[in-house]
């Protein structure tokens, strides 16, 4: 043996994980980092011994770059013939929208959240002799947010031929829910004030993702509901409901605007991107889609209208103008990756304490994004339809809050009485504000009584006494003052 080359580590120290380890009695000795014959690593070694080939380690399959093949789509442009046009449509660029955020910079990737590392060392295969675990470990979850087609697929998996049981679906179904309620968005509910005649509340929204919310296919929509609830059960006041179909109600048929002040039932803030066609309109057809006619889903911390990728994730319509949407409340910065919405609701002095309740409900294949494909007919389409008539197409809830036993006259504790504004009503329309202390930054936003926003100035002037102007029409107008991380709402009346 000894002449042919043949030494003794040759059969007692090449064990049959095929990394080096040394035998003595049952207790293996690691030897891993000495190299023995082709076995030269705790990767390539079980690779090699067991199935013949050589895995070449690359640093990008950690990195949020190896998730962009396929999360950077672009897609072929059709007129309404079908005729291309060569144009091209960016159906998503969730890679992108990574870039253009806090979570690039700070090296968290893709695989961070979608393929969490596990906690203890994993040993990569069943069956074979003393392979050795590996730490760290990335589980692959794939976890994401589209719990509807994971329960869509379990209820026909026999029909579309998946293997998988009905054990590795619930797995998966119960690892999205998990990441969906824990690691996408937070709903704050605050109250402003409480006039005899309106209720001033916030919601603020918090996008936790490295990428847009919703973020992915452009079905994907996420809801705010918003409802008041009196002392009687009664309900006062209810935004963003669905009916028994759960497409939301009282919608614009073409897409609903986004808002930064709802004052109105018939109002709904609904986070989407909506496809439009060569001729402008509205497609749910993906090889229809030519141009973008509304992005307002929520930006992750970070966002920048002048990053380099910022041409494929804009955010397109009102929310570009909405000066709460992925804007400083103080000094109008971009990037906190959040959006505040106003709730003007009338109270009609309501005479009993009421309650209000916020929630975030999201939707992976809303009904009406369907409507389009299903005034066709195929094998495919029909089978389809028949698939998602028979699903639980119920939205699921992200996140709420709630504040409990609101009382007619409601302010901020022991701040509101110290703000003054006035004098109101006003004939020349000036307005004087007045606070309990001087603050580095004061903010003071200006609506029109129905919500529309007019203007925004900021002051860093460090003042306890500050001049409003109204618009030169008579009228009731809403005054938002922000200092502080405070909110304070007053109506003012120019006559």
């Amino acid at each position: 043996m000894g002449l042919d080359g043949v030494s003794c580590s040759g059969c007692h120290m090449i064990g049959p994980n095929g990394l080096g380890t040394m035998f003595s009695g049952n207790i293996p000795y690691d030897t891993t980092h000495v190299e023995f014959g082709p076995f030269t690593s705790p990767i390539t070694g079980p690779m090699q011994l067991y199935v013949g080939l050589t895995p070449t380690w690359s640093d990008h399959v950690s990195e949020g770059k190896m998730c962009s093949s396929c999360h950077t789509l672009l897609t072929g442009t059709h007129d309404l013939s079908g005729t291309p046009t060569g144009e091209t449509f960016v159906e998503q660029a969730t890679f992108h929208e990574w870039v253009n955020s806090t979570y690039s910079g700070d090296n968290v990737s893709c695989q961070s959240c979608h393929m969490p590392h596990a906690n203890d060392s994993i040993i990569l295969a069943n069956g074979y002799f003393n392979l050795p675990p590996r730490f760290p470990f990335n589980q692959h979850k794939f976890q994401g947010a589209n719990l509807f087609m994971l329960k869509l697929m379990k209820n026909n998996r026999t029909s579309l031929g998946v293997q998988a049981t009905d054990a590795n679906y619930d797995s998966s179904i119960s690892a999205t829910v998990d990441f969906l309620r824990n690691q996408t968005l937070s709903v704050d509910l605050s109250v402003d004030s409480v006039t005899y005649d309106t209720g001033f509340f916030t919601v603020r929204l918090t996008n936790h993702a490295g990428h847009k919310f919703p973020s992915g296919y452009p079905s994907r929509r996420a809801v705010l509901q918003f409802v008041v609830i009196g002392s009687s059960n009664d309900t006062l006041f209810k935004s963003g409901f669905f009916d028994s179909n759960y497409e939301v109600t009282n919608i614009d048929p073409v897409f609903e605007p986004h808002y930064d002040v709802i004052s109105n039932q018939t109002q709904t803030q609904i986070y989407e991107m909506t496809m439009g066609d060569v001729n402008g309109n509205k497609t749910t057809v993906l090889e229809r889609a030519d141009t973008i006619l509304k992005d307002n889903r929520i930006p992750p911390e970070g966002f920048l209208s002048t990053s380099n990728v910022y041409d494929t994730v804009g955010i397109i319509g009102n929310a570009f103008t909405d000066p709460n949407f992925n804007k400083s409340i103080v000094n109008g910065n971009e990037g906190t990756g959040r959006d505040y919405v106003h709730f003007h609701v009338p109270i009609n002095g309501y005479a009993t304490p009421f309650s209000i309740y916020a929630y975030m409900y999201y939707q992976t294949l809303p009904p009406g994004f369907l409507t389009e494909m299903f005034s066709y007919s195929s094998a495919a389409i029909d089978t389809f339809q028949s698939m998602f008539n028979g699903a639980d197409k119920s939205p699921f809830l992200v996140a709420e809050d709630s504040v409990m036993g609101v009382a007619l006259g409601a302010q901020i504790p022991d701040l509101d009485d110290l703000i003054k504004v006035g004098p109101s009503p006003t004939s020349d329309g000036v307005v004087n504000i007045y606070l309990p202390w001087s603050v580095s930054a004061f903010k003071v936003s200006l609506y029109e009584i129905t919500g529309r926003f007019i203007s925004t100035k900021v002051h860093t002037d460090q003042l306890t006494t500050y001049k409003s102007e109204l618009p030169q029409t008579r009228g009731t107008y809403i005054m938002d003052l922000v200092f502080d991380g405070k909110h304070v709402v007053r109506k003012i009346v120019r006559n």
